[in-house]
């Protein structure tokens, strides 16, 4: 993963002592507290889990970019697409204030008719077929910045392999989309690189060199990590016997077993829980939404609505 950003502190914040918890803005509220326990642990997963601290009053949208696999090819349903099995957990692990959270949408009618709704939203933008140089297009970046995901999840590399293109472009094609991606943003979201399942007639070692472009991108950007699903379907020796029958009778996409596998995986890796969510203000500021009120002010006259309600 990629390493956390510099603090920024006042110089007087270098000189606290250990047992006294750091405090940026001076607000009262310490920077763990702000950020939670998970982002204090995975810097990179921060604008994530902010999102999801502030969910019962905004959306909080999670992009899945991609080839066929994140599209759904290979599922027997939309449900159980991995992209769908991912969202439905958060969707159940952070529920919001509505009834009933939406299902997955496509890109496109995600574009035309965004979904103001508070809690957790997944946006499928796989495309089949697609490689490092075409998994983004002008309309994906038109797209994200209409929907402003908090989260994108990249899941490419198989096509790539497979037509041996060039690990360099590979990965620069990669860097590009995550700086269009930025770009678009008004408030840059983390970024998952998921390095997939190997494909059948890809060796190991020219796999691991295409893994290895993914972590360096990783390494070398804020907001930024790097999860190795592919590897856990090498553990179950998906490629060889496959005695869990993770991959379809064409050796190349997944079956629902495998769509359940990689959601679990990728959910394990990234270790999201309640527990570990802070307050979903910004360390950096005593006001994050500009309104004239303290972020300590206005969270306890939140807990204070939340009792008398």
């Amino acid at each position: 993963v990629a390493a956390a950003p510099a603090s920024g502190g006042a110089t007087q914040d270098v000189a606290r002592t250990s047992t006294e918890p750091a405090d940026r803005d001076h607000d009262g509220l310490s920077d763990h507290a702000e950020l939670g326990a998970t982002a204090v642990r995975q810097p990179t997963l921060a604008p994530l889990t902010t999102a999801l601290a502030r969910r019962t009053t905004r959306p909080v949208r999670l992009l899945f970019l991609g080839s066929s696999t994140t599209y759904g090819v290979g599922a027997s349903s939309p449900s159980s697409r991995y992209v769908d099995q991912v969202v439905s957990t958060l969707q159940r692990v952070f529920p919001s204030v509505a009834d009933e959270n939406g299902p997955v949408r496509d890109l496109q009618r995600s574009t035309d008719r965004p979904d103001s709704t508070p809690g957790v939203q997944g946006i499928n933008g796989g495309v089949g077929g697609s490689t490092a140089a075409t998994y983004f297009t002008d309309s994906h970046e038109y797209g994200v910045g209409v929907v402003q995901p908090s989260c994108v999840v990249h899941m490419i590399g198989s096509n790539d392999a497979v037509a041996r293109v060039p690990v360099p472009a590979f990965r620069d094609h990669v860097a590009a989309v995550i700086r269009r991606i930025d770009a678009a943003s008004d408030r840059p979201p983390c970024h998952l690189l998921l390095q997939p399942v190997r494909r059948v007639g890809v060796d190991r070692e020219t796999w691991r060199t295409y893994g290895a472009a993914l972590q360096q991108v990783a390494q070398a950007r804020a907001r930024v990590t790097f999860v190795d699903v592919g590897a856990e379907f090498e553990a179950h020796d998906a490629l060889g016997a496959d005695p869990d029958q993770l991959i379809g009778p064409d050796d190349v996409h997944l079956t629902d077993a495998g769509h359940a596998l990689l959601a679990a995986t990728l959910l394990r890796s990234l270790g999201l829980t309640r527990r570990g969510l802070g307050t979903g203000t910004d360390p950096r500021r005593v006001d994050t939404d500009r309104d004239g009120i303290p972020d300590k002010r206005e969270l306890r006259s939140h807990v204070v609505l939340l009792r008398l309600v």
